[in-house]
């Protein structure tokens, strides 16, 4: 990979814990952050270069998320996954600055096509 890291931003620590060994093994490097203040400081640490959002958290969602990402003029990529399979909150995602939305039931079975698709080899 060439440049940053990617984040993994999720409140369930199962779903961060799965999608971190899954792109280990793919050889990239990844943080984890259980929200949107976890993911603010390490974007202020690290280089990231795409984050994988999920879209219900409690203390902030991704959409909020995705505000905050811009008003900090973030210039990565940000790929949104939920559980909801609704037309109107991915087209709020993708109109806010999401580059992307997937299925949690589909992210693992994609991730290799999201990867290439998102990342700059």
């Amino acid at each position: 990979m060439t440049g940053g890291q990617i984040a993994i931003v999720d409140d369930d620590p199962r779903i961060r814990a799965l999608l971190r060994d899954e792109l280990e093994d793919l050889g990239y490097g990844c943080i984890e952050c259980n929200g949107i203040h976890a993911l603010l400081a390490a974007l202020a640490e690290h280089a990231i270069q795409l984050i994988f959002l999920d879209l219900q958290m409690p203390g902030g969602d991704g959409l909020e998320c995705l505000q905050r990402l811009a008003d900090s003029a973030y210039q990565g990529r940000v790929l949104m996954f939920s559980g909801l399979d609704d037309p109107q909150l991915r087209a709020q995602a993708m109109a806010a600055g999401a580059c992307g939305w997937v299925l949690k039931s589909a992210l693992f079975d994609q991730l290799p096509e999201l990867l290439q698709q998102h990342l700059q080899h």
